[in-house]
């Protein structure tokens, strides 16, 4: 999955569910009434650390995951991503010789990243293997 795949898709629509959460952390975020990504970024650790039940173990599983998504506790839904600029930035630009370097790099850091995600994948023990 390409970079700009990954981040056309709305990602603050995503429900919490989806994020592979602990049961608890999950579970307790949907009786506060957080049910999207883009609910979740809106608010900063102090407030989930008032949040019934959640405690540092739970924001810190929050920003960990949040972070594998280039995204973090206390941003606006509409502002964008690291990604998002860079992608606006590089379709603006004017075709030439440079651009074909940075497309060349584009590809190969989207080919380790898909590396790295597979590595994470295999080890992480919250996937079944088949």
């Amino acid at each position: 999955m390409t970079i700009n795949e990954k981040y056309k898709e709305n990602i603050f629509n995503r429900p919490i569910d989806d994020l592979e959460l602990s049961y608890r952390t999950e579970n307790h975020l949907i009786r506060d009434d957080i049910k999207f990504v883009g609910d979740l970024v809106k608010l900063d650790k102090n407030y989930l650390m008032r949040i019934p039940y959640i405690g540092k173990k739970s924001v810190n599983e929050l920003i960990e995951v949040l972070n594998g998504m280039s995204l973090q506790l206390g941003m606006e839904p509409e502002e964008k991503s690291k990604e998002d600029k860079y992608l606006e930035v590089f379709e603006h630009m004017p075709k030439g010789i440079e651009t074909v370097y940075i497309r060349n790099a584009i590809d190969k850091i989207n080919s380790r990243l898909d590396n790295i995600e597979q590595v994470l994948n295999y080890y992480n023990p919250t996937i079944k293997k088949e």
